[in-house]
């Protein structure tokens, strides 16, 4: 899966140099959003962590597929280009759904956006206009259309700083899914 997200950037911009130099999002930061929390304290992650643990215990291992690359909002004016993600068995939306519920029962805003399982590859600075046969290009080179499968085994609590040159991401809590070998909550150093 990370060959194939590495290639379809790679792809992007060998197809439209203008993307070379836009904030790409790196391989170690990949992931799905379930939730953004915003700015929370120690004792609130402290709190949060141990409810999302118990809650994810009981939530199956679940697999998700890459399925091509999309940009967002639309091809006309593209602030981003996702790699989509099929998530046939709803695993992925719930837990979203219930990372959801625990913020609200902790005073977290809950999302009003309807969730959209997604990787972003890349963040324009200026949104812009994206050729429909390049994505399309870059997704068979990449073996994006391939039906390339992972399987999900645990979620990560991550703290986002934002710089200049793009997010920064910290892992702070990994939760073990159901059936998953170890434990249920390890705070990363």
């Amino acid at each position: 899966m990370v060959i194939a997200l590495g290639a379809a950037g790679c792809a992007i911009r060998e197809l439209d140099a203008t993307w070379a130099n836009e904030k790409w999002a790196t391989a170690d930061v990949w992931h799905v959003t379930l939730k953004f929390l915003g700015n929370v304290d120690k004792p609130m992650v402290d709190r949060l962590g141990k409810e999302i643990a118990a809650a994810f215990s009981r939530v199956p291992v679940f697999p998700l597929e890459l399925t091509g690359l999309r940009t967002v909002p639309e091809a006309g004016r593209a602030s981003m280009i996702w790699a989509t993600v099929a998530d046939s068995g709803g695993g992925c939306r719930n837990l979203a759904r219930v990372a959801n519920q625990v913020a609200a029962r902790n005073g977290i805003e809950p999302e009003s956006r309807t969730f959209a399982p997604h990787v972003t590859l890349v963040r324009a600075r200026r949104p812009r206009q994206v050729d429909g046969d390049v994505l399309a290009q870059a997704a068979q080179r990449s073996g994006l259309t391939a039906q390339i499968t992972m399987s999900v085994q645990s979620a990560t609590l991550f703290s986002s700083t934002l710089t200049p040159r793009g997010p920064v991401h910290e892992r702070l809590l990994e939760f073990a899914l159901q059936g998953q070998v170890g434990s249920d909550r390890t705070e990363r150093p």
